[in-house]
């Protein structure tokens, strides 16, 4: 579920970067994706060091759901970094290395998404999400090599909707919430063709980028969501918050409570989803 509701938030924010893309603007959701993904990079980190640690009192290691957000907050940050060099005139075209990295990705996806299918898991379709959704962002990154195919641009959304009519259809659970969604993913793809065929200009991601947060609202509470909205604020804020519990208490003692803080928030089932079993949820944590 947070491998989920990251990639819709990166959809999101890309959305608002590209919305801003050549402008000054355009270094703020840039910059907010770094130190988001940063900081996740850091907390998955510790808490596999933690892991290692114990790992002879306890047989359970890193859950399948914390070795996907993990693998994943990898592959962003690689998105990331690749555009902040082409804004920082490093790297004048991106649009080879970007279609060499989406291969790279939905091959390793599509393979261990087969794995999961043999396994009888459902996981599968959540992975296959967050690889359209990378390929959305990579192709409006480069539409530039699309210019003659600009419908091409709608595919990984009707990718995203066939992820998302095969997620529902298995877990079989609020068929009502279930609907909501797929009308605002076809709302989604309206806007795409609408854009794809020049009728729209860059306030097509603004629409975007609230519709992404529309998706989110209905499968997390108000708090963490108004939470990932201001993220640009409160990670670097926490930041200098665990600084502090450092300097105050000594790394060890300092970082043990900054953890235990983190801890019981992300447990607190306000990012799980409800058609998950206890025993799944139980693997869900960093």
């Amino acid at each position: 579920m947070k491998t989920f509701i990251l990639s819709i938030w990166s959809m999101a924010t890309f959305s608002a970067y590209f919305a801003c893309n050549g402008t000054l603007w355009s270094f703020i959701p840039l910059l907010n994706l770094l130190i988001v993904y940063t900081a996740i990079g850091f907390a998955i980190a510790f808490k596999l060091h933690q892991d290692m640690v114990q790992i002879e009192k306890s047989t359970q290691i890193a859950g399948p759901d914390r070795t996907s957000l993990m693998l994943w907050t990898c592959i962003w940050g690689f998105v990331i970094v690749l555009f902040a060099l082409r804004d920082l005139g490093f790297i004048m075209d991106i649009g080879m290395i970007s279609a060499l990295w989406l291969f790279f990705v939905l091959m390793t996806t599509v393979m261990t998404s087969c794995y999961v299918i043999i396994q009888d898991s459902n996981r599968w379709t959540v992975q296959l999400f967050s690889t359209s959704v990378l390929h959305w962002v990579l192709s409006h990154g480069n539409k530039m090599w699309l210019s003659e195919h600009q419908w091409m641009l709608g595919l990984p959304v009707l990718s995203i909707i066939v992820c998302r009519i095969a997620h529902h259809v298995e877990r079989n659970r609020d068929p009502r919430q279930s609907v909501m969604e797929l009308i605002v993913w076809i709302c989604c793809f309206a806007f795409e063709l609408s854009y794809d065929l020049n009728l729209l200009g860059p306030a097509y991601y603004v629409v975007y980028y609230f519709f992404c947060y529309l998706v989110m609202a209905m499968w997390i509470s108000r708090k963490v969501l108004c939470m990932f909205a201001m993220s640009y604020l409160i990670i670097p804020l926490f930041v200098f918050y665990s600084l502090w519990k450092i300097k105050r208490d000594g790394f060890s003692l300092g970082m043990s409570r900054v953890w235990l803080r983190i801890d019981n928030w992300w447990n607190k089932g306000e990012l799980q989803d409800p058609s998950i079993n206890a025993d799944e949820i139980g693997d869900d944590m960093l």
